[in-house]
């Protein structure tokens, strides 16, 4: 990421940002939790409230929610791409 960039966003919102942009590159509709926490080698934690603060952003944005989190496994409900974003 641009180290401009790094100056104006704090480090969650980054994982937010790295977040939607492995899921949008993907072109599965599920993810396993556990492959995101070790990609980003983040806590299990950090992840689920990323994907959830992630989620309401583009609930706001879309009025739909994005993904769903059942079990470990990261489901996109709608199709979301770059195009929309």
């Amino acid at each position: 990421m641009s180290s401009i960039l790094n100056e104006f966003i704090n480090k969650n919102d980054a994982l937010k940002l790295k977040l939607l942009s492995t899921l949008l590159e993907n072109k599965q509709n599920t993810f396993e939790l556990r492959d995101l926490t070790n990609q980003f080698k983040v806590s299990d934690y950090l992840i689920r409230e990323s994907l959830d603060s992630l989620n309401s952003d583009i609930s706001v944005l879309f009025g739909f929610n994005w993904i769903e989190l059942k079990r470990g496994i990261i489901y996109q409900t709608m199709t979301l791409t770059r195009y929309h974003v």
